[in-house]
């Protein structure tokens, strides 16, 4: 389980709620604010590469989240105001950062963030939709506002340590990890949900770095994937050449398999199968095959597949096993692969 604790905070945990219900209509835009009480030591900004990752990062997820859809590109903007790291190596040279994430359904999120705020840690969400909008406000330690000659407001200044302020995200959090062990149910916050949040983080420092829109795809193809200039992954890709929002199966995709396994060669096709409908076509099986780094032909397994069917134009996973195992592959049925890892879902 990844340790991504907003999703546990009953704050944003009630506007995904309102969301999911179609409280507030069909979202519109997502704006995340996430500015924290004071920067921390330079010790802990060098090496740790810079404030999209080891502080957006939390944002960048929460939009994913909050949008229910997955991102396709991102713009981000990142510069030195409030401390003494312009001297580091990219991204930890920002203490300050503006990001717009592009989601597939065409909506986007706004986020800003910041490693200093005097008042206290900045934790704020709005989703506004067609019929309505949803926002939460920082956390104080009480309600109680102070009306005198001098000062009208808040009696209290927001919190100003995360575990104060995420103190109930913390406790569902484990809450959640605990019920999965003992229930056998799969982590509610995955592997797979981690590894998009870092990718998305690492996009955001390119983007930053480059001053353009970064495809996530990018990421996958110079950071993840290739290996010298060929990569995997053709039939992903769309008729521009890019992957698009196929970029988080590319993502999976990069993890290694064992074509011995009967779970790992399940979800590698499931991966594959973009359209959703059990069955790949020639090319896509070779990538496939590719991708397993198998010495094997691929044309040969396909036709050894398609040859026990009418139509031979796309083979379902069952025919294409069938054949793998005539090409010489004894499949384990134990299920040490990466469902367990990451509950894939491909119509997610």
């Amino acid at each position: 389980m990844t340790a991504l604790q907003r999703r546990f905070d009953p704050n944003f945990l009630r506007i995904k709620q309102g969301i999911d219900s179609g409280e507030i209509g069909e979202v519109i835009t997502v704006k995340l604010c996430s500015r924290d009480p004071a920067p921390p030591p330079i010790e802990y900004v060098k090496g740790g590469g810079g404030i999209f990752k080891d502080m957006a990062v939390h944002d960048l997820d929460m939009a994913r989240f909050l949008m229910g859809c997955e991102p396709v590109k991102v713009l981000a903007m990142g510069s030195c105001q409030v401390s003494d790291v312009q001297d580091l190596e990219g991204p930890e040279a920002y203490d300050t950062a503006t990001i717009v994430v592009r989601f597939e359904n065409g909506k986007d999120a706004v986020i800003d963030v910041c490693r200093k705020a005097a008042y206290g840690y900045d934790q704020r969400a709005e989703v506004l939709g067609q019929e309505g909008m949803l926002m939460s406000e920082n956390l104080q330690p009480s309600s109680v506002r102070k009306f005198t000659g001098e000062f009208v407001g808040q009696a209290d200044m927001p919190f100003d340590f995360f575990m104060s302020r995420y103190k109930e995200a913390y406790v569902g959090e484990t809450v959640a990890f605990i019920d999965a062990l003992t229930k056998g149910e799969p982590a509610p916050c995955s592997g797979r949900d981690g590894m998009i949040a870092l990718v998305m983080s690492m996009a955001a420092g390119k983007s930053a770095a480059e001053e353009r829109w970064v495809d996530f795809g990018e990421i996958i193809r110079e950071e993840m994937m290739c290996n010298g200039d060929t990569c995997n992954f053709g039939s992903l890709l769309d008729d521009e050449g890019h992957l698009g929002s196929n970029w988080v199966r590319a993502a999976l995709l990069s993890v290694e398999r064992s074509p011995n396994s009967r779970f790992d060669l399940e979800e590698l096709f499931d991966l594959m199968d973009t359209k959703g409908e059990g069955t790949l076509k020639a090319n896509v099986v070779a990538d496939m095959i590719a991708e397993l780094g198998a010495k094997v032909d691929a044309k040969k397994v396909y036709q050894d597949a398609a040859d026990v069917v009418t139509t031979p134009e796309e083979i379902t996973f069952d025919q294409f096993i069938t054949a793998w195992e005539k090409n010489g592959f004894d499949l384990t049925e134990e299920d040490d692969s990466l469902k367990k890892k990451f509950t894939f879902n491909p119509h997610d």
